[in-house]
């Protein structure tokens, strides 16, 4: 029986198990020592819910949010502003946003940011589900995670969110220790300093940094995956998968993009793509598992 339970008719699921049976065998062409065994995945619409923003994003804004409450803050003008910037460029933004929370919260220690996060996991309310944003973790995609760990695999997030963001509940919500965490790099305590993101290449670099083993599975969902992916592949007999967010019942919809769509068709034409729609019984652990059930849309 397949320990995949929550996935249906998913060619990745199904390569995964056939894969790890031999990556595990020592009697494989294919096996991994145990210090070989490495898994990496994107956060932000791979391991969890994006939308309709970025969990930080929306973090932060909370955060301002409540600032604006406080009358001996003197940044009640700048927290305006900011909340009310129609920025297309999501990483502008992101740099914004940042930037001010900074200038708010001055002395902040990454041990009270990450106190800070897991109040707010743990209370606000996500617009749509109405559930908390902890709660808003793929259940396939734990499944995969402790799958791989249960056979002796290290797994590893690789962010466009801040590492002290992810590291405030990568273990608790996901498994993933806080020194397998690689993110965004924010220096709480010198707002002169610039945010560095944590996307294309620069995720293959603090990996490299990290780890001098490639990847044997790899799993990302935008275009800001696509290096790391693409470093994954070079080592023989890897597994990569792109998740494809088509599910607007039980989740989002919404497309790959232009350019991830002919990277998909040429260089990464090898790789899975993860249907939330077709592949997955259940998406979040508050909602029912289908088990051939038709979708209905989730109320909102």
């Amino acid at each position: 029986m397949s320990a995949l339970t929550l996935w249906k008719n998913s060619p990745f699921a199904k390569q995964l198990e056939l894969s790890l049976s031999e990556w595990v065998n020592p009697h494989s062409a294919s096996y991994l020592p145990p210090e070989e065994r490495v898994a990496v995945f994107d956060l932000d619409g791979t391991l969890w819910c994006e939308k309709p923003e970025f969990a930080e994003f929306a973090f932060w804004r909370s955060e301002l949010q409540q600032a604006l409450t406080q009358s001996h803050h003197n940044h009640h003008a700048a927290i305006l502003n900011v909340l009310q910037d129609i920025e297309e460029d999501l990483y502008v933004l992101a740099a914004k946003f940042a930037h001010l929370y900074r200038n708010v919260h001055q002395g902040t220690s990454s041990e009270q940011y990450q106190q800070r996060v897991r109040n707010w996991l743990s209370s606000i309310l996500h617009p749509r589900f109405h559930q908390p944003y902890e709660k808003l973790t793929y259940t396939p995609m734990k499944q995969v995670i402790e799958l791989l760990q249960q056979h002796g695999f290290r797994c590893l997030i690789d962010s466009g969110s801040t590492d002290d963001f992810v590291r405030a509940f990568g273990e608790e919500l996901l498994g993933i220790k806080p020194e397998d965490v690689l993110g965004s790099q924010l220096n709480l305590h010198d707002v002169s300093q610039s945010m560095v993101l944590n996307i294309g290449h620069q995720k293959v670099k603090q990996l490299q940094q990290l780890t001098t083993i490639k990847p044997i599975l790899a799993v990302g969902n935008t275009f800001s995956d696509v290096e790391l992916i693409k470093w994954a592949k070079q080592r023989e007999g890897s597994l990569t998968a792109f998740v494809s967010h088509d599910d607007d019942a039980r989740e989002y919809r919404y497309h790959f993009g232009p350019i991830l769509d002919i990277e998909l068709k040429t260089a990464l034409r090898n790789t899975h793509q993860i249907s939330i729609k077709q592949h997955w019984e259940q998406v979040f652990s508050f909602q029912e598992i289908l088990v051939g059930k038709q979708i209905e849309t989730f109320a909102v």
